[in-house]
């Protein structure tokens, strides 16, 4: 950037100087055809600029998607040797802890390996896939919530149960996705000492998510921008240390991809102590689309 911005410093001064060199005498045109000359250079200048951020945010984002793809297989190969020795009998209980905690670091590098994927896959204009197919929202929230009881054991966590039929059509792994980004965010910026809340209500047409959260509320300026990729909100009195492991600011934007994929929609209200994201779905989602690598 600099080298480009120094060749038009001087291609400007040069052109300007031979100009001035070859005319007989100054005339009122001068100042004008300089002005002109300078809003011309200027132009040129900031499309080259633009140009060449285009393509070094294109080479970042084609560099983490192969990245992305290429940790995958290893990952899910020492992932699979992590639960096998975690839930061994033959280890002392030491060795046991410490495969548990392998567990849940690799289980943390796969959750950002696959954020990373989405984020770098919607940049290059892919839409999120997602294969709807017949699910129950009961169970999966049931699971989604242990395993963030299991990370977070001093963490309190209410879940408000829906009643009758709490199956639908939508992409289970997604909503897993979904669900868990948005009580990992509540985790991280909620107060340390009240509980998060998952509630689900099903209608006929829809299903509604919401996870409430104690806490600073989010700052008016940042509520428009708080889906944004790598836009990471950090409540004021709350240390780095709450961030959960493997986090990169993409939670928020990956639940709004899926949200959005699913057809549905999520807002967020924030105001005294408490913060509300509240997701609506179609209870049968139709969506379909091919599969992406």
């Amino acid at each position: 950037m600099r080298e480009l911005v120094a060749e038009y410093r001087a291609l400007r001064a040069s052109v300007i100087q031979l100009w001035i060199s070859s005319i007989p005498e100054a005339g009122p045109h001068v100042g004008q055809d300089i002005i002109r000359f300078n809003e011309a250079i200027d132009q040129s200048l900031a499309e080259s600029i633009a140009s060449f951020a285009d393509k070094v945010d294109a080479s970042r984002e084609y560099f983490l998607g192969i990245l992305g793809h290429d940790l995958r297989s290893p990952l899910a190969a020492a992932t699979l040797f992590a639960y096998l020795l975690a839930e061994s009998t033959t280890l002392d209980p030491d060795s046991r802890h410490m495969a548990t905690v392998l567990r849940s670091s690799l289980d943390a590098m796969n959750h950002l390996v696959r954020d990373i994927l989405d984020f770098t896959g919607a940049r290059l204009g892919a839409r999120m896939e997602v294969r709807p197919g017949p699910m129950d929202l009961l169970p999966l929230c049931h699971e989604v919530l242990a395993e963030l009881r299991s990370v977070h054991p001093a963490r309190a966590f209410v879940f408000t149960e829906p009643e009758g039929d709490t199956t639908g059509r939508w992409d289970s792994g997604r909503l897993r996705q979904l669900i868990s980004n948005l009580l990992g965010n509540a985790v991280q910026h909620g107060s340390d000492t009240r509980p998060v809340t998952l509630t689900a209500t099903l209608s006929a047409d829809e299903a509604l998510l919401a996870v409430h959260n104690f806490g600073p509320p989010i700052p008016e300026e940042k509520v428009s921008v708080i889906f944004d990729p790598m836009k990471r909100h950090q409540a004021s009195g709350r240390a780095e240390r709450h961030a959960p492991a493997g986090s990169v600011g993409l939670g928020l934007y990956i639940a709004r991809e899926v949200v959005n994929a699913h057809g549905g929609s999520i807002t967020v209200v924030s105001a005294g102590e408490e913060t509300t994201f509240t997701v609506r779905l179609p209870r049968h989602c139709k969506v379909s689309q091919p599969g992406m690598d």
